[in-house]
């Protein structure tokens, strides 16, 4: 019982992350841009900083399992639709400098 609900936690976190790797993929895949940014790494950071917001507030205890995994998705959604173009801007910048 325990190994099925872990497994479906795993796979709730995963359709939680895809919405937030599709933005963060964006000038990647589809624009093909020439700054590249890394999505892998800030999906993960967007689901971090959702996760440990979300302990912080006490969601999931309060609200219940199926208004924590909306708010996760809604969270990881904003915050990766904020992170994008703070990152592009700040590797495209850096690009310019010939840092990188």
């Amino acid at each position: 019982m325990v190994i099925i609900f872990i497994a479906g936690m795993v796979v709730l976190a995963f359709i939680s992350l895809a919405p937030a790797w599709v933005i963060l993929s964006m000038p990647n895949v589809w624009f093909n841009s020439r700054v590249k940014i890394p999505a892998k790494r800030l999906t993960v950071l967007t689901f971090v900083i959702s996760i440990s917001f979300a302990y912080i507030t006490n969601i999931e205890l309060e609200m219940g399992a199926i208004t924590a995994f909306l708010y996760l998705i809604v969270s990881t959604i904003a915050l990766s639709s904020f992170l994008l173009p703070t990152m592009y801007f700040y590797l495209r910048w850096r690009s310019v400098d010939g840092n990188i």
